[in-house]
């Protein structure tokens, strides 16, 4: 601790490079009147009056030391655990110890807190990214169920002139082309023919290539209702 009526230390207090300091002006003032009498000693060679002196004031002086504010020549060295503007004494080896503990986990916390915001920052833009894929892929489903639309649509009208051009032919003639074409192709045709014009063409076509063309009609009308 700082010692007003150490001369060593009155010296110390007024160096730069310690943080010593009078918190009170009543303890400064005290160190001056020191000072002003150890000139005056210096004036009259007179040790016992000085000493005289000396002890009257620190007297007077040792009431108001209990209660003083005095800053720590430490208190520099010691980490930053927020705001201190004195200490009454110096901290102990564990004391400090504790101090550098409760500094070294707060900066654990806080590098913690930056890596959970650069994982929150980098989730949202994964988020954000993955938001905006998904509006694309909307925007390609939309576009290509037009075109799955335009192209039913083209291939209705298109199987509806065949209908009508199978159906004013001939059984016979409708019935050597029918035999020529692919099952699935002749299935799209047939089955938006009407029964009266569909019946004679059958009958006039091969009995196998006519079965096959009514087992696979039944099948495709019962998995339409299924």
């Amino acid at each position: 601790m700082f010692n007003i009526f150490d001369k060593n230390a009155i010296d110390l207090a007024s160096k730069d490079d310690t943080v010593f300091n009078f918190a009170e002006p009543n303890l400064a003032q005290a160190a001056i009147e020191i000072d002003d009498k150890a000139h005056e000693y210096d004036k009259n060679q007179n040790t016992e009056e000085l000493n005289k002196i000396i002890q009257s004031i620190k007297n007077d002086s040792e009431n108001i030391v209990k209660d003083e504010k005095i800053y720590d020549r430490n208190i520099k060295d010691l980490p930053n655990v927020g705001c201190i503007s004195y200490i009454k004494r110096e901290f102990s080896p564990t004391e400090v110890d504790i101090l550098k503990s409760l500094k070294q986990r707060r900066e654990e916390l806080e590098n913690r807190e930056q890596e959970l915001l650069f994982k929150e920052n980098t989730i949202q833009l994964t988020k954000n990214q993955i938001i905006e894929r998904l509006s694309t892929l909307q925007l390609l489903k939309d576009e290509l169920q037009v075109i799955i639309r335009q192209y039913d649509t083209k291939e209705g009208e298109k199987n509806a002139k065949l209908v009508r051009i199978y159906e004013s032919m001939k059984p016979k003639e409708a019935a050597r082309i029918f035999e020529e074409m692919q099952l699935n192709v002749l299935l799209e045709v047939v089955e938006k023919m009407r029964e009266t014009r569909l019946a004679p063409i059958l009958a006039s076509m091969e009995p196998f290539k006519a079965k096959e063309i009514t087992v696979a009609l039944v099948n495709r009308r019962k998995s339409i209702h299924n």
